[in-house]
């Protein structure tokens, strides 16, 4: 019996331990992550913003605010592609969400500028069908480059 007591013991000790290891995941103080997201967001650290957003996005998934500035950091920090695909994701939600559009358009509108210029600076016209391509493609660029659309991304 006397062994059997310490034996006891130690099994339960272990049954506390794996119980509180086993706890992996704590709700975070949602105001706290706004608060700190807001002003990580506002100071142009994207790195930090993002953890904190996606906090709030894990307990408010159809939180579409949170889910815009994480693709403007997207955006801000280089990952062009990812931000495209975040604000398609907020389209999906909400097809009215203006500054989703606004930011995508803003993007897309940049990258058709790349590939007009690319085919205005491309040296190869062979055929009737790349001229005509290309002097669209001039034209278009030069309205581009002539209006106002060059405006600034919106944060």
């Amino acid at each position: 019996m006397r062994k059997l007591i310490p034996l006891l013991l130690l099994s339960l000790f272990q049954v506390s331990l794996i119980g509180c290891t086993n706890q992996s995941y704590i709700k975070p103080d949602l105001g706290m992550a706004s608060r700190l997201a807001g002003k990580a967001y506002t100071e142009g650290r994207c790195d930090d913003a993002i953890p904190h957003y996606l906090d709030i996005i894990n307990e408010f998934p159809q939180d579409t605010d949170s889910r815009l500035r994480i693709a403007n950091c997207l955006y801000l920090t280089g990952d062009v592609s990812a931000a495209v695909e975040e604000y398609k994701g907020i389209l999906r939600s909400d097809p009215t969400h203006s500054s989703a559009w606004y930011n995508l358009s803003y993007i897309q509108i940049e990258e058709l500028a790349k590939t007009l210029k690319g085919i205005v600076d491309s040296p190869s016209r062979e055929t009737a069908d790349q001229q005509a391509i290309t002097s669209i493609a001039r034209e278009l660029l030069e309205t581009y480059n002539q209006s106002t659309i060059n405006a600034e991304f919106s944060r």
